[in-house]
């Protein structure tokens, strides 16, 4: 599949999600430029050498923001602050970067004119609604600071999309994995899964392990990202990015044991505040209107994550 954009802005190009999205934007004959103030991310090696153009900067500086938005003609806005312990100890910190932030880079593609913007906002938004499949039309419930955060991010995408016509698509990503995901004590439950079993020590399940997740494959998330750029008529509107199948923490903990051959118990600890019980995607409306649907099943997808960590 061609893009009909030949230069893309990725903003937190050098995060997880972005690395893949940056490498996926070249294949399809893009040229690419990243802003990243690389809080969560290495510098990348061999700066000079790189088949992207790479900026160290802010989404919060309208200086730099500006300056790269006239380069290009679409922009991928991935950056944002996702620590889930930050959310609860400096929401401020959160808002001001994932709320203020997103209101530059569209403010900054409207002033430039830019055709389309993909935001990357969460399934956080709809908090925790306990049904078994949440479609768009969901009530907005959000239960921390960072689904807050993202919630006020759509809300200005539409407005900006209804007084000014910038041309942004909301995309809703449930539980992202996969291959470079960072296996710290923020990062999501795969990876800390992964990095506990393969040294046979035991991970930690927060609550009882019957909350339930979504969990769509990297690849699977960045095709979300690209059938998006290349849709129409999808201005101002919202979409879920998920494989439409549920799993537990305890049956993901379990699949995982089987998978590495660990045979390790995990620890309880107490529920953290602001975590969902129950989150699966609807991925109709993104099926019927982006053409898009998840192709990778979760064993296989953890099968090649564990081959290649």
């Amino acid at each position: 599949m061609g893009l009909n954009y030949d230069r893309v802005l990725v903003t937190g190009g050098m995060g997880f999600i972005g690395r893949h999205a940056v490498r996926s934007l070249q294949s399809l004959g893009s040229k690419v430029w990243v802003l990243d103030n690389l809080s969560g991310s290495q510098r990348p090696r061999n700066a000079h050498r790189l088949e992207f153009q790479f900026v160290k900067g802010d989404v919060r500086s309208k200086k730099t923001v500006r300056k790269l938005v006239r380069k290009v003609d679409a922009v991928v806005h991935l950056a944002a602050i996702l620590d889930q312990k930050m959310s609860v100890l400096d929401p401020a910190l959160v808002s001001e970067v994932n709320v203020s932030g997103t209101v530059n880079v569209i403010e900054s593609a409207r002033r430039a004119r830019i055709h389309r913007v993909i935001f990357a906002s969460s399934a956080a938004v709809y908090g925790d609604l306990e049904r078994a499949y949440i479609p768009e039309r969901s009530p907005l419930q959000p239960i921390s600071s960072y689904g807050v955060s993202k919630l006020a991010g759509e809300q200005y995408c539409r407005v900006f999309n209804e007084l000014f016509q910038v041309d942004v698509i909301s995309l809703r990503f449930f539980n992202v994995y996969g291959p470079g995901q960072s296996t710290g004590p923020y990062s999501g439950v795969i990876s800390r899964f992964i990095g506990r079993l393969k040294s046979r020590r035991p991970a930690v399940i927060y609550g009882d392990g019957a909350q339930t997740r979504d969990f769509v494959h990297v690849s699977d998330a960045v095709r979300a990202i690209t059938s998006a750029l290349g849709a129409r008529r999808c201005g101002g509107e919202s979409f879920n990015v998920g494989t439409g199948r549920s799993t537990s923490i305890m049956e993901l903990y379990r699949l995982l044991a089987r998978l590495t051959n660990a045979k390790v118990h995990p620890v309880y600890k107490p529920e953290r505040p602001g975590d969902i019980k129950t989150s699966c995607a609807d991925v109709t409306k993104a099926k019927e209107r982006l053409g898009f649907q998840a192709a990778i099943p979760l064993e296989l997808g953890l099968r090649e994550l564990l081959e290649k960590s």
